[in-house]
Formats: C-alpha cells, structure tokens, sequence
C-alpha cells in the first residue's frame, strides 16, 4: 500500500499566495488578479502531482464564492429590482447578443464557440469592480448605485445561463435537451423559493443554533450536500450554491455564517484562481489570429462602454456621471473565468489571455479616467 504524504512545496504555494498578493495590493492590484499571477509562476516551479493535495480546496472554492455571493440577495431584492431590468437589457443586448452576431457573421465562429466567447465576455468582475469601488472611495458616488444594481443583474444573467452551459459539460447539445434542463431549472428554483419561505418562518430557530460553537460543520456539511446533490441530478453545483445563500434569512446567522466561513472561503478561492492560471499557464502564442484577438478585446471594451454608459442615461445619471461609469465597468473577472474552461483547447488559452488584457486595461480605467475626465473638463 502506497502512503501519501503533503509535498513541502504545498506549504511554499500557501507562502506564494500571501506574499505576492501582499506586495502587489500596494499598486492597487486585487487579489484575484494576484492569485493568477501566482498560478502562472507556479507553472514554472511546481509539478503537477506535487500539488495534488490541494485539490479539495480547488473543489471548494467556486462553491463557498457563490454561497457567499448569494448571501448578498433574497428573493425579495431580487424583486424590487424593477429599475435596472432596461439597462440591463442594454448590457446584454449590447455585450452578449451584438457580439454574439459579430462572431458568427464577420469572425466565422461555430454556433457554440460564438455563444460560449459572448458568454465569457459579456459579464463585468464582481470582485475586481466592488473592490475598486471601495478603494478608490467611490462610494458616495451618484453612479455607483447604478454599477452594483447592474453586476447583479449580470451575476443572475450568468446564473441563469451557468444552468445551461452545465449540459455542456456532461456532453449534452444546446437543443431538444434545453426544454428538459429549463424545467429541472424551474422545479430547483422553486424548490429553494420555498424552502426561503420556510427559513422566514423558522428563523428564529436558525439563530438560536448558529449560537453553537459547532454551527460550522452544519453550514458546511450543507453547503457541500447541496452542491454535490445538485451534480447528482445533472444541475450546475455553483448555481445550486448560490440559491442555498439566497435561502438563508438576513438574521444574525447570516452574519454568523460569514464570519464562520469567511477564512475558509478566502482560501478555497484563491486556491481556485491560482490553479486555473496553473493548469492553463500563459501562452504568449495566439491560437486564433492577431487580427481576431485584438479586434475580440477592442469589441469587448467599446461595447461594454457604450452599453453602460447608455444604460446609465436612461437610468437617469448625468452625461459625466454616465461617462464615469462606462468607463469604470469595464473589467472581467471571476465569472469569465468560470465559463473558460467550457471552451475548447484552442480558444480557452486566447480567451484567457484576452480576459486578461480585459481585467488589466479596465483596472486602468477605473482608476485614472475619471481623473482625464476632470482635467478635460468633460
């Protein structure tokens, strides 16, 4: 029987995802383009099989992001979310549908390759945007309200089609099955509205047990059941994750949760990060041409721009509050990189490097144009 021992250089990963982040937050980089970063350096020092350890906190980290990122709603925010349905129906129709077309009738992309680029495309980075916010101290900005209302429409756009690209997966086709998976969509909806009704009801027993110092294990076990059950009967384990946050009452267990969680979370995300960027590395080689790669990222940026900036007009913001916006929502981040690997082999590394390029030049923007913006006058 062969015995299977933690490789030092597990310990040295840990090490890299402290001080690279740490050293790089002092130029305004976030975490989870740190956490890339080491991934793609870890391809030069690591060896596959050394790391093999890890693999469970991999498993876990896109599980507890969207368990978290759920924490954040209620089936009744989601509701009264009336106001932003038009400009975001214009992000969509501008980032998804619009580019979506360019890629089949000027770039000659087949239907799903076309669908699955749009598609990782088209979501502005949670992650990367809230954070900008926060440390730029934007807060108090007229269009930020705007930008945090239409990343949450673009999280349940992604959502909603994280449940379809899951067939994609299992080598299922995007036809006669797609009735089939959006009624098992429907019946996990459902099921979750309910069980939130049921939460509501008994929150008060919810909040007595999360005053156990083992209220942990529950939290987890559940989390970990629920995402697991859900591959089980061929549904997406993220978005199944993401509804179980959405169940949990805005009690104080929801506050217990997070704390309890929090670290674990961290951990398991930037584990996540750092081996997609390990396993995919970066390849200065294009697999598509020059002439698509770089016309993909001028495409992805004017129209994210054009889209918001219109969307905030009609959201009511003025010219230069919606000027200020286009151009600060223009990153890509954690949702993207969770449909990559849906490509094939060909284009996931392209696509990679360009959201990259995406991540890095919309950082760029966030932080410097509205400063051009008051020095023109604009």
């Amino acid at each position: 029987m062969t015995e299977e021992h933690f490789s030092p250089k597990s310990g040295l990963v840990f090490f890299i995802l402290f001080l690279i982040p740490f050293f790089l937050r002092f130029g305004g980089i976030p975490y989870i383009i740190s956490f890339i970063i080491c991934g793609i350096l870890g391809k030069f020092l690591f060896l596959k099989d050394e790391l093999v350890h890890l693999k469970i906190f991999e498993d876990l980290g896109l599980t507890l992001l969207f368990f978290f990122i759920g924490l954040e709603y209620s089936f009744e925010k989601l509701l009264r979310m009336k106001r932003i349905i038009l400009p975001g129906l214009i992000d969509f129709s501008f980032n998804f549908i619009i580019l979506f077309l360019i890629l089949i009738l000027f770039f000659g992309f087949a239907f799903r390759d076309s669908f699955l680029v749009s598609a990782v495309l088209y979501p502005t980075s949670t992650a990367v945007v809230t954070k900008l916010i926060i440390d730029t101290r934007s807060v108090a900005n007229p269009e930020t309200d705007f930008l945090i209302n239409l990343l949450i429409f673009e999280d349940l756009v992604i959502i909603i089609f994280l449940s379809f690209f899951y067939s994609f997966t299992e080598g299922g086709e995007l036809g006669l099955s797609s009735g089939l998976i959006f009624l098992k969509m429907i019946l996990v909806f459902l099921f979750f509205y309910i069980l939130s009704l049921i939460f509501n009801r008994f929150s008060f027993v919810l909040d007595r047990m999360s005053e156990e110092d083992i209220f942990i294990f529950l939290i987890f076990g559940a989390v970990i059941l629920v995402s697991f059950g859900a591959k089980a009967i061929g549904f997406s384990e993220v978005v199944s994750s993401f509804l179980l946050g959405v169940v949990i009452p805005d009690t104080k267990v929801k506050h217990k949760i997070e704390s309890s969680l929090s670290s674990i979370k961290d951990l398991s995300v930037g584990l996540f990060f750092f081996f997609f960027s390990y396993r995919i590395g970066l390849d200065v080689r294009v697999q598509v041409s020059h002439f698509e790669f770089f016309s993909l990222i001028f495409l992805a940026l004017i129209l994210k721009f054009l889209s918001t900036y219109f969307g905030a007009r009609v959201f009511g913001l003025s010219f230069y509050a919606s000027l200020r916006a286009g151009l600060s929502f223009l990153p890509r981040g954690e949702f993207s990189f969770v449909l990559i690997p849906l490509l094939g082999e060909k284009l996931a590394t392209s696509v990679f490097n360009m959201v990259l390029v995406l991540i890095f030049s919309g950082i760029v923007s966030f932080i410097f144009a509205p400063r051009v913006l008051k020095i023109a006058k604009i």
